[in-house]
């Protein structure tokens, strides 16, 4: 009976023994991996600050160059609009004066004088009675002719 406990128990040692020795093996791979996975968790996290950071410098050189180029683009167009000023101020200057106010006063001739104005049918019957009561009736008007003297 002992022999048969001594070679059930040898067989359950050599299975079992196999087994023994890879549990150790097994417990310390799962015991380096949880060590790794902290220790890759805490580079990871730093890595991902790090990118972050690097993100975030990145970002604000990016809005402080993209300020100075607008900057600049509002200078260049500032000075395009100068130009384009002083260029029609220029050909303006070069080309004749248009009729002014002065010119018109003086082209106009004598401020006493009648415009000649286009008038209707009615108008011009009306204008016609005028002249002719004006010249049966004496007036201080120069311009009207009437044969009626006073002497």
């Amino acid at each position: 009976m002992l022999l048969k406990i001594s070679t059930i128990l040898a067989c359950l040692l050599q299975f079992f023994g196999g087994f023994l020795e890879i549990l150790p093996i097994i417990i310390i791979c799962k015991s380096k991996k949880k060590k790794t996975s902290t220790s890759l968790d805490t580079t990871e996290d730093e890595t991902k600050m790090d990118q972050v950071m690097k993100s975030k410098a990145m970002e604000a050189e990016l809005l402080k160059l993209i300020e100075e180029l607008s900057d600049s683009e509002k200078k260049t167009k500032m000075k395009k609009k100068k130009r384009r000023k002083t260029k029609k101020h220029r050909k303006r200057r070069k080309k004749k004066p248009s009729r002014g106010s002065r010119k018109r006063r003086e082209e106009d001739g004598p401020v006493d004088a009648p415009r000649k104005i286009p008038l209707d049918e009615k108008e011009q019957q009306i204008a016609k009675g005028l002249k002719v009561a004006s010249a049966a009736y004496p007036t201080l008007d120069e311009n009207v002719k009437s044969d009626w003297d006073p002497e």
